[in-house]
């Protein structure tokens, strides 16, 4: 009994041997390539920590300098009245300059500000006689 089951034995250790010593060599190579990349993508990371964002929109470094006069200009042409889209438009500056200069021009006292019914703000000038 014993040289019937010795060949089948050997046959099927062999036959493990030739399946199962590919697969680890695949699983092998595998972990090393997932290794090499998680080292690739944490040194990534890392280079990014150290380096500074850099935005996709930097404003231009030269402002226009809007003059106090375009500004009320402006008001005047729309009946007293300007937002921070509109001095954008006309001006052709940017919002965050218009609605700065809107500010300034409010607090010397020439604009007063006011609510429409839609809950936007809206610069009103102060001296209506520059209307006639």
């Amino acid at each position: 009994m014993e040289s019937n089951t010795t060949p089948l034995i050997l046959l099927a250790l062999a036959a493990s041997v030739v399946i199962f010593i590919p697969i680890v060599v695949i699983f092998s190579r595998s972990r090393k390539q997932n290794k090499k990349i998680a080292e690739q993508t944490a040194h990534g990371l890392q280079q990014g920590e150290n380096a500074h964002h850099k935005p996709l929109y930097e404003p231009s470094k030269s402002t226009p300098q809007v003059s106090d006069k375009a500004v009320i200009e402006v008001a005047v042409a729309n009946n007293g009245k300007v937002t921070s889209t509109v001095l954008c438009a006309k001006l052709d500056i940017s919002v965050a300059d218009a609605t700065a200069k809107l500010e300034s021009l409010h607090n010397q006292g020439i604009f007063t500000l006011d609510n429409t019914d839609s809950g936007h703000l809206v610069y009103v000038l102060v001296d209506l006689d520059l209307m006639k």
